[in-house]
């Protein structure tokens, strides 16, 4: 099964995103260092890879046997993505659905599912390597934006909790 520390951590993160969010408008969305992506398109970013890389190849792992697994490469994924639902209300809303799903699916797994094994390139991966690998990547963009927009999660909280706008 997969552990539930990790699934009670991915839950979070359409939480803690839209709190670290809550109160930009869009040029401290857009505002790029011209190295790294913005916040737009790091929460576009998360959308995408959401149901598109890891929920898909994690239900590729449980129906097919040693499917040939396929991530982006971030650079081409950001030239071809689509931009017509990049408000940031509509990257939220689908995020958290997609996530939602994403969770429906990680608890379901069985301990025989977890052990499914596929392929990324020569190298072959287990399930639980696919669900270790997108709980860090959670992480790992949630701490771009806050170094982005200068304020980190527990932040943007707080300052929401003083002003009585704190909700999950």
């Amino acid at each position: 099964m997969v552990p539930n520390e990790v699934i009670e951590s991915m839950k979070k993160t359409p939480s803690l995103v839209a709190h670290l969010i809550a109160e930009t408008n869009n040029e401290q969305l857009d505002a790029t260092d011209g190295k790294n992506w913005s916040t737009r398109t790091i929460l576009a970013h998360l959308r995408d890879a959401e149901m598109y890389e890891f929920r898909l190849s994690i239900e590729r792992l449980v129906a097919e046997d040693s499917p040939n697994l396929y991530f982006w490469e971030p650079e081409r994924w950001e030239i071809e993505r689509s931009l017509h639902r990049d408000s940031k209300e509509q990257i939220l809303v689908d995020f958290a659905l997609q996530r939602q799903a994403s969770i429906a699916l990680l608890q379901s797994l069985s301990n025989e599912q977890c052990t499914r094994k596929g392929m990324i390139g020569d190298k072959e991966i287990n399930l639980l390597t696919v669900v270790d690998w997108w709980a860090h990547h959670d992480l790992s963009h949630i701490e771009q934006m806050e170094v982005t927009l200068g304020e980190t999660v527990a932040d943007a909280q707080s300052r929401q909790l003083k002003k009585g706008t704190l909700s999950d």
